[in-house]
């Protein structure tokens, strides 16, 4: 857990430098409030009714798809390729 708070500040912190000048940081703060408890939900709200429609093992499949598409992303967003 530590380790990801250490890494949540150094992600707060260029989010913070991304900021424009002529907006309010209220607002620029709490759109990524809002931003993010939306993706966390949807998230959550997905993950949920994939394991409740699915059977057993074909939810546990999509999901653990799902982790590896998005880890495959992530690795190419970092790489450049995208």
């Amino acid at each position: 857990m530590l380790l990801v708070g250490f890494f949540a500040i150094f992600h707060g912190h260029a989010h913070g430098t991304e900021m424009p000048e002529s907006v309010s940081g209220l607002a620029y703060g709490a759109g990524f409030v809002l931003a993010t408890v939306l993706l966390h939900a949807l998230g959550i709200g997905l993950g949920l009714a994939i394991g409740r429609t699915t059977r057993r093992v074909y939810g546990q499949r999509i999901l653990q798809a799902a982790g590896a598409t998005m880890t495959l992303v992530g690795l190419a967003i970092l790489s450049g390729y995208v």
